[in-house]
């Protein structure tokens, strides 16, 4: 009987312990998240300030990417609705494809970005295009992530949850 007891008692150990750990995985990862201090440029070769004073959509794509395409476009077309945001399109791809993306989907509302060095893509954990990251000009944090292409919707729903 005592056995059965420890053994009982050890399993719902575990189990807190499980719990927890995964816990704060999920927090350290996602939430409450800064930006990576690595530096960007500009298409020009200048070097971006990435302070965040407004609320932000990251979006790392790569210029062969037909879901990358698709987000663009539906951000371009996107009317007013993200008229206090700043986008920003990242790529780690060579800059002169990712000059010839910007070109042929040239927008106001858009900043152009190269991660020559991969860091800052590596930093976020960045794997398959499109990633999109929300952070809040607000907290200063991660808000949202999404891996792979979602609807603007999405995107605008996790900006109002803000």
């Amino acid at each position: 009987m005592k056995r059965i007891i420890f053994v009982l008692i050890g399993i719902s150990l575990i189990g807190v312990a499980l719990c927890m750990i995964v816990t704060i995985f999920y927090r350290i990862n996602f939430l409450a998240q800064k930006l990576p201090n690595t530096q960007l440029c500009k298409l020009n070769g200048d070097p971006y300030n990435l302070i965040i004073k407004k609320n932000k959509i990251l979006v790392f794509f790569k210029p062969d990417c037909y879901s990358c395409e698709q987000t663009v476009n539906e951000i371009i077309n996107s009317g007013n609705e993200l008229e206090n945001v700043e986008v920003l399109f990242i790529s780690s791809e060579h800059p002169d494809s990712v000059l010839l993306f910007s070109l042929n989907f040239s927008s106001e509302k858009i900043t152009y970005l190269c991660d020559e060095t991969a860091l800052f893509s590596k930093e976020l954990k960045v794997n398959k295009y499109p990633t999109i990251f929300i952070y809040s000009g607000k907290n200063q944090k991660l808000t949202k992530r999404f891996v792979g292409a979602v609807p603007l919707e999405q995107i605008l729903q996790a900006l109002s949850n803000e």
